[in-house]
């Protein structure tokens, strides 16, 4: 009986030591639990910020784009003006010396007919 007894006391500290260090166990990964828990709150808040600043980057590269595109637009525009305006300006300069070259030969004509 004496034997029984003590081989109960022993399987009841051995249950109690196993159920002690359960315990301990289930305590360490209900901290694990809380710190993951943590760890995903603040990913997720990261990531949140990331995506705002990302979209964010999109619309400021948008609006840069948009701005060059008026900007090539104007820039091609003001070329074609300034094509323009140089065959005028050749037109008229071409004008303008024909209307010199025969200038010159009326005064020719005329300084001729005079003497």
């Amino acid at each position: 009986l004496k034997h029984n007894l003590k081989l109960s006391k022993e399987a009841a500290a051995k249950a109690a030591d196993e159920m002690s260090t359960s315990q301990e166990s289930n305590n360490q990964l209900t901290q694990d639990k809380a710190t993951l828990e943590n760890d995903i709150t603040e990913l997720s808040a990261e990531n949140e910020l990331s995506l705002l600043q990302i979209q964010q980057l999109q619309e400021e590269l948008e609006a840069i784009f948009s701005q060059h595109k008026s900007a090539e637009e104007q820039l091609k525009h003001n070329l074609k003006l300034s094509k323009e305006a140089a065959a005028k300006a050749a037109d008229e300069m071409s004008t303008s010396q024909e209307s010199n070259n025969q200038l010159t030969q009326d005064k020719a004509t005329l300084e001729n007919d005079i003497t």
